[in-house]
């Protein structure tokens, strides 16, 4: 299958060094046309860019769209095919933005919209929340006596052992507001 994609790219670029010819051709004749490419030849970049891409040759085939983006700047399909390369080569966060430049051209692009679903779940799944700053994570840790029942237990004792409801809870407070916890009974590390 990969010669078929080899013998693509061979006459992709021999029609693409061709017309490089003609243009240049025209500039040194004094034409009045332009020697850059025109906007016609924006799919043959593009079909360039999607054989090198079949081809294992990630580079080129960003260079190539690339170039059809300077041909076409509006062109959805070639954001959408740069977001794909990138994806592929694990550049998530540039695939995420060709893809939501794409949909803003044209919202309704299945491709588009499919794969930055995709990627953005890939970025999901690899990323910690925190990532690299996990050592800075506080981690909150509660007394084994901080459960309800705990708590009453130590509002009944504190109120008893210090007169009436004189201590840190009274009777009333923990039986109205039995799952209020202090701040000073949690240690933060």
């Amino acid at each position: 299958m990969l010669h078929r994609y080899s013998g693509a790219e061979r006459y992709f670029l021999l029609a693409l060094r061709q017309l490089q010819r003609v243009y240049k051709s025209r500039s040194r004749s004094g034409s009045t046309g332009s020697s850059a490419l025109c906007q016609t030849w924006e799919p043959l970049l593009n079909n360039l860019g999607h054989v090198s891409r079949k081809l294992g040759k990630f580079e080129d085939a960003l260079g190539f769209h690339r170039q059809a983006l300077v041909l076409r700047p509006h062109s959805a399909s070639t954001f959408s095919s740069i977001g794909y390369v990138h994806a592929l080569r694990g550049d998530l966060a540039e695939a995420v933005d060709m893809f939501h430049k794409a949909l803003g051209i044209r919202r309704d692009d299945a491709f588009s919209t499919t794969m930055l679903k995709s990627v953005v779940e890939q970025m999901i799944g690899e990323e910690a929340p925190f990532a690299g700053d996990e050592e800075d994570i506080p981690q909150l840790s509660l007394p084994s006596s901080m459960s309800t029942p705990g708590l009453l237990q130590a509002s009944m004792n504190d109120s008893t052992a210090s007169g009436a409801g004189t201590g840190m809870f009274s009777a009333s407070s923990v039986a109205n507001q039995s799952s209020d916890i202090e701040m000073s009974d949690v240690t933060i590390d």
